[in-house]
């Protein structure tokens, strides 16, 4: 009888072990929102079964983003932004493509997996949680307001002022103030959610007006004087002329020191006029 008590006692206590480690394997396999499978090695190494089952439990996950095109901190740039393929992949009032991270963590905050790639998407602002990013439509409307320098019509022969059938030459000149190819304009924080938004104008073509209605362009070039000048025209008729230039702005941008990419618009700007005045030039003799 004794014996048979024994073996009973020792056949539950085999039932008991084999529980506790069903029990370890079972909480291994829990999974909250798509949590990976634990090991009973990790579940080791993260604390008791108690702690560790009420860790799952009340696991959650935290979501960030970042800009696609390798934004400070990220690690998982795939595309090609060099060549700016990025920017096509978002219809032009959505985006910029942004990367959604996320990780799992206890309610302690605990890390419990580590930040990994879920996936991209033209619409960060809609990730549960995410830091608000400006959206393209704001990026395109701060492009719209960028204090671009101006462009003004040099004219050679000097004082604007040409003969009939002269070739005269045209040159586009920058101003000194405003935002020209290649600087950058820090748009203020507070009108971007609070991040740093800068945008570099880039010239897309100038197209120049002699005010007969004749025009030259579009070009990039900026034109210049005798000899080497490119924007040449011949007046055929005596009178003034209104001369101008149109100039076709681009942009790229970037988001808290980010990578560049375009602005997906462009703007036209009519520059000032300069006043042409051609004169006929007519033979007379003259006694020596």
């Amino acid at each position: 009888m004794m014996k048979l008590l024994a073996k009973c006692v020792l056949f539950l206590v085999f039932i008991a072990f084999f529980t506790d480690v069903a029990a370890a394997d079972t909480i291994g396999s829990v999974q909250k929102s798509g949590v990976s499978t634990y090991t009973r090695g990790e579940l080791k190494q993260l604390g008791t079964q108690q702690q560790q089952q009420i860790r799952l439990a009340e696991a959650h996950y935290e979501y960030k983003t970042l800009d696609s095109c390798g934004a400070t901190g990220s690690l998982y740039m795939t595309q090609d932004c060099a060549t700016n393929q990025v920017t096509t992949l978002c219809p032009p009032t959505e985006g910029p493509l942004v990367d959604i991270l996320r990780r799992l963590v206890a309610p302690t905050g605990e890390e419990l997996r580590p930040w990994s790639l879920l996936g991209r998407t033209c619409r960060g602002n809609d990730v549960p949680g995410a830091r608000l990013r400006p959206t393209m439509a704001m990026v395109v409307d701060a492009f719209h307001h960028t204090p671009w320098a101006r462009a003004t019509i040099g004219f050679q022969p000097d004082g604007y002022l040409t003969l009939v059938n002269l070739t005269s030459f045209y040159e586009a000149k920058w101003s000194a103030t405003g935002y020209g190819p290649g600087s950058v304009d820090r748009v203020d924080p507070a009108a971007m959610l609070g991040h740093q938004v800068d945008i570099r104008p880039r010239l897309v073509s100038f197209t120049y007006h002699f005010g007969d209605g004749s025009s030259q362009g579009p070009t990039t070039s900026t034109g210049g004087v005798y000899p080497g000048g490119d924007i040449r025209h011949t007046y055929a008729r005596s009178g003034t002329y209104a001369a101008y230039v149109t100039v076709v702005w681009g942009a790229d941008f970037r988001v808290d020191g980010g990578a560049w990419a375009p602005v997906p618009a462009t703007a036209s700007v009519d520059e000032p006029a300069a006043v042409v005045t051609v004169r006929e030039a007519h033979s007379h003799l003259v006694a020596s």
